[in-house]
């Protein structure tokens, strides 16, 4: 009679964990930031567990006059959970750049899953520079 207690004890535990995955699992948002007032054109890969999820040439407009900054959304990945890991590279005037985001805000209601790749001219920072940057949690 305890061993048929125990197991029952042990499906509740292992469906418990299980449900509490599910409702941990949110999507994570993709961008390229432009503070820039020039246009360029990347060659951007992210991948997914190794697999390809997004691979080829955009447009990242240049940034008005009268705006703070240009975005482009350009893949939003469903049904990532806390410890998951985008792979992301991004090349632009011959430049490759290379990153790793690892989801952390799954399950969050203070922030959401945010990877992105920015583009900051001297006035924002100083310097012109380009790097990812990610949500955090």
């Amino acid at each position: 009679m305890e061993r048929r207690a125990l197991l029952g004890t042990l499906g509740l535990v292992t469906t418990s964990g299980c449900l509490s995955v599910l409702r941990d699992s949110a999507s994570v948002t993709f961008e390229i930031v432009n503070f820039r007032a020039e246009r360029f054109t990347a060659d951007v890969t992210l991948r997914r567990d190794g697999a390809v999820v997004l691979d080829g040439f955009v447009d990242i407009p240049a940034r008005e006059p009268d705006e703070d900054a240009s975005g482009l959304s350009l893949q939003t990945l469903e049904s990532v959970s806390n410890g998951d890991a985008i792979d992301a590279r991004v090349e632009i005037d011959g430049r490759e750049y290379e990153s790793r985001y690892e989801i952390t805000c799954s399950g969050s209601d203070r922030a959401a899953n945010t990877f992105q790749f920015t583009i900051w001219s001297s006035e924002d920072r100083g310097d012109d520079g380009m790097a990812f940057e990610g949500s955090t949690c």
